[in-house]
């Protein structure tokens, strides 16, 4: 048997009001990995409180602070983390300019591996001007070197819809 779980905004009002069961996923009860919910966006409220809208944490004994949903949401990545290993640095440059002048070799982290997909195009476009090309490499360079502006997207995981997970923890 489950309890109820209540959250309450800062002026009393009410935010989620449900009942969990331990049944849903046992493998959640006592020393195992915690319980999340699929789809914490979802606009269907009602959701919570049904057995299908969560499942198994994928860390053993939990995962706090953790965004684990896949409602279909894809998979966070780093702005600019061409070779993805957790952090922007100049082989993230030397990729993209070798993906861009070289024809590739080798795909992208999202979709289709292409340049065209969206979630490298919001990966890969470091200034925000709507495309992917040499001036992309030149402001991460600046950023890296120099103390230029960011990433557009800034400097931590985006989930993206074509997109693995490559922000692990």
């Amino acid at each position: 048997m489950g309890e109820n779980l209540r959250l309450v905004g800062p002026y009393g009002e009410h935010i989620l009001n449900f009942d969990y069961d331990d049944e849903w996923h046992p493998e959640t009860d006592g020393t195992g990995p915690s319980l999340v919910i699929i789809d914490p966006l979802s606009e269907d409220r009602d959701s919570w409180q049904l057995g299908e809208s969560w499942r198994s944490s994928d860390f053993p004994f939990g995962s706090p602070g953790v965004d684990e949903s896949d409602g279909g949401l894809g998979g966070r990545q780093l702005p600019g983390d061409a070779n993805a290993d957790g952090r922007q640095d100049v082989s993230d440059v030397v990729r993209l300019l070798r993906h861009l002048f070289q024809g590739g070799g080798f795909a992208l982290a999202c979709g289709d591996g292409t340049i065209d997909d969206p979630g490298n195009l919001t990966l890969f476009d470091f200034n925000g001007d709507g495309g992917v090309n040499l001036t992309d490499g030149v402001a991460q360079l600046t950023y890296l070197f120099r103390q230029g502006p960011a990433h557009a997207q800034g400097t931590q995981c985006l989930r993206l819809e074509t997109c693995p997970e490559d922000c692990g923890f």
